[in-house]
């Protein structure tokens, strides 16, 4: 018995000696592998892929539960595509869980989207500049992820979501574009700005004036008036998804891909408010997808 007690004490502790020794891989680039992709398609999951400054022109897929961090600083460190004029393929695109990408500068040319997150939870997106794309960042159907202080620079939209619930969107700042929001609940969007002005989303707030902004998302409200804004340069001006009872006057909308967006609301009182050089002024329109 005392043998037997000696060999099970000497496997468990040369197993527990192994769980210790066992520690996840850090992998360089360019020094381990000349691009991102490589090193991602030789990393595992809770491994860290360290990249160094440079210019890496390529679209990356991440299929597995990984950290991509800058080495140099996001000055230094800049992804572009390789299919520029792809509206299908993103530049990062993200469909595995808990995925961080931290300290990058990722630049498009007007086209297709800088970071996707499709499907999944757990990612965090901070400390990044994403400029020129259709969309910098799309939440697809994906909930409990963080897009934390990034710069969103001259992209048509700063971020979508859509079917996207229980996400984390503070402390960015967007130079044009803004949210836009679809079929998505329960998101926690705060501290946010955009053209240096606060950006403002309320979710199930009843009875409230906005009269400073730089753009307006109300997702399940009543009783919203938005007065006196002046807004230019943004995906969405205003935006209302399943809100009621609410008034929009005397704002000045200009040169945005939409003024007044109004989905799956009833009961807008819209007022003298002047509507210029927008890809479409006012709409209203209800979505299949809408609860």
């Amino acid at each position: 018995m005392a043998a037997s007690f000696s060999l099970l004490t000497l496997l468990l502790a040369t197993s527990a000696t192994f769980r210790v020794c066992a520690t996840n891989k850090i992998i360089h680039v360019p020094g381990d592998f000349e691009t991102i992709q490589a090193a991602v398609d030789a990393a595992d999951d809770g491994d860290e892929v360290v990249v160094g400054g440079g210019t890496y022109i390529e679209n990356i897929l991440i299929r597995k539960q990984i950290t991509i961090r800058s080495e140099s600083g996001v000055g230094k460190c800049i992804i572009e595509p390789m299919l520029l004029y792809s509206s299908v393929v993103p530049t990062v695109n993200i469909s595995s869980n808990h995925v961080e990408i931290n300290g990058f500068t990722i630049e498009g040319n007007r086209y297709g989207i800088g970071i996707s997150i499709n499907n999944v939870g757990g990612c965090r997106i901070a400390n990044n500049v994403i400029s020129g794309f259709y969309c910098g960042v799309l939440l697809l159907r994906s909930s409990n992820n963080e897009v934390v202080d990034n710069t969103f620079v001259g992209n048509d939209f700063g971020m979508s979501l859509e079917g996207a619930n229980d996400n984390v969107i503070s402390n960015n700042a967007f130079i044009r574009g803004g949210v836009h929001v679809l079929d998505s609940y329960n998101n926690l969007i705060r501290g946010n700005h955009i053209n240096g002005k606060s950006l403002v989303y309320l979710e199930r707030v009843s009875n409230l004036l906005v009269n400073e902004a730089g753009q307006v998302v109300a997702v399940n409200c009543r009783g919203i008036t938005i007065r006196g804004l002046n807004l230019s340069d943004i995906a969405v001006g205003i935006e209302f998804q399943g809100t009621e009872d609410s008034t929009v006057e005397r704002n000045i909308i200009e040169n945005s891909s939409f003024g007044i967006e109004l989905i799956t609301s009833s009961d807008i009182r819209l007022a003298n408010n002047l509507l210029r050089n927008n890809t479409w002024g006012s709409f209203s329109w209800k979505p299949k997808t809408s609860r």
